[in-house]
This record gives structure tokens, sequence and C-alpha cells, in this order.
């Protein structure tokens, strides 16, 4: 489902589009990009769910008919889905709350824990200080978002920093120690590049993304070149034009 903001930067999460038509409401970059662009790598891992969810059910009870099976597995692969999703916010807000200086507190499960430590140690490595989960509302173009993190770097640079949480077994990680090419999606540089945009003075992008598989917890970084971000930026266009039209908003012209 969508979500919109309007041109303070308010969310409005429950609003139809027929509402957002009525009040001028701004898409959101990732409703957009969602939308209109497909994941190949993120649909290659829903597939592997599936997979994995349906070896899951017939060890649960092999007489399983071909229909029950199919319905098992579609409900054991939500269920793992929506774990992935909750664990993500949770570091999420772990991260937020440590970037505004608040305690963060030890939760009943301690997985959450052993993937925040990584990027705990890489913000005390890397990062000055800055501005948590801040919206940035693209009013000429008609879009806006929110940045996890906009900061300074210890080398002075400006930052825009995404924070992605990953499943990254150990088997998908060069000989390098980072993760394989594949996974480092050009959508989250989308994301990325038309948050940027929406800055009066342009910044590094970094995509950090942080392992969530018991085997491999990690914090692994990518700075994305301008040469990506202008690519980026031009699919990011293309794909707000597609939106626009498909959802009947009001036309802007793209620069």
């Amino acid at each position: 489902m969508s979500h919109w903001y309007d041109d303070k930067g308010k969310q409005h999460y429950g609003a139809g589009i027929k509402e957002a038509r009525e009040k001028g409401y701004f898409g959101s970059v990732t409703s957009i990009i969602g939308e209109t662009i497909r994941n190949q790598g993120i649909e290659q891992y829903k597939q592997n769910q599936i997979f994995e969810a349906v070896i899951e059910a017939q060890a649960e009870n092999f007489l399983y008919t071909d229909a029950e099976l199919k319905k098992r597995a579609f409900e054991i692969s939500k269920r793992h889905a929506r774990k992935a999703a909750q664990l993500g916010k949770v570091v999420h807000y772990m991260i937020a709350d440590y970037l505004r200086g608040k305690p963060v507190h030890r939760l009943q499960s301690n997985k959450p824990h052993w993937v925040f430590a990584p990027v705990r140690d890489w913000i005390d490595e890397n990062i000055w200080g800055g501005i948590t989960e801040y919206v940035l509302v693209n009013t000429q173009l008609g879009y806006a978002g929110k940045a996890d993190f906009i900061c300074t770097l210890k080398d002075g640079r400006d930052a825009i920093i995404d924070w992605k949480t990953s499943s990254v077994p150990t088997t998908q990680m060069t000989k390098s120690g980072q993760p394989y090419k594949s996974r480092w999606y050009d959508t989250w540089c989308m994301q990325l590049a038309a948050l940027n945009e929406s800055l009066k003075t342009k910044r590094v992008v970094l995509s950090v993304m942080i392992g969530t598989d018991p085997t491999n917890y990690g914090c692994w970084v990518k700075e994305w070149t301008e040469e990506e971000q202008a690519k980026a930026w031009e699919c990011f266009k293309a794909a707000l034009t597609i939106w626009r039209i498909k959802n009947k908003m009001p036309q802007r012209v793209l620069m």
C-alpha cells in the first residue's frame, strides 16, 4: 500500500489514492520505486523463500495434498517475511536511539543486539554526528521520502546513509570479505539519489548493509559513485513519470 506525504513532510499512511489526489499529497520514494521497478534480486529472494518453505512444509507432514502443501508453504513463507521485517524494524529503532544518544535497551531476544553490534562499531569509527530519520520533500517534482541518516563523516564529507538489514550467508561473500555485487540492489541507489536531489547541497550516498544471518553477522558499506547515482536518478525520474500516469496524479515537468 502506498504511503503519502504532504508538502510539509507530514506522513499520511492511511490515505487512499482519491484522497491523495484531492489533497495534493506526494508519493513516497519507496512507494514510487516499489510500484514501478522490478527488483530482480528481491524477486529471487522471494522465490528462494517459497522453495525453502515448501521443504519445511513437507517435513511437517509428507502426507499433505498438493493444495494443503501449497497453502502451508505460503503460510510459512509469510511468517518468515514478517520475522525478517520485524527484525529490520527493531534494528532501525536501535540505530536511531543510539544516534540520538538514547539508551539501547536489551530485548528479550539477543539476536537484535548481535545484529546491531557491528553497525554500532562502524558508527563509532566513522560518524561525527547528524540527523536521523529526516523527511525530505521535493515540492518541485512532487515526491518525498525519509532519509535514515544525514550526517558528517569523520573524513569531513557530508553524507546520506540508508540502513539495510539483509540475510547474507557466508556462501554469498567474496574472498575479500564483501557481499556479492548482486546483493547491492540498484533500487537502493535510486532511493538515495532521489533523496539527494531533494537537498540544496549534494552529499555522498552510502548504503550500509547490516547482516542478519546467524552465521555471518557484520556491517558492510557501499559508497555509490556519481555515475551510479546519475543513472539511478534517471531511472527514478522515469519511474516517477510512470507512477504518476498509472495513479492519475498531476503531471510535472521533470528536469
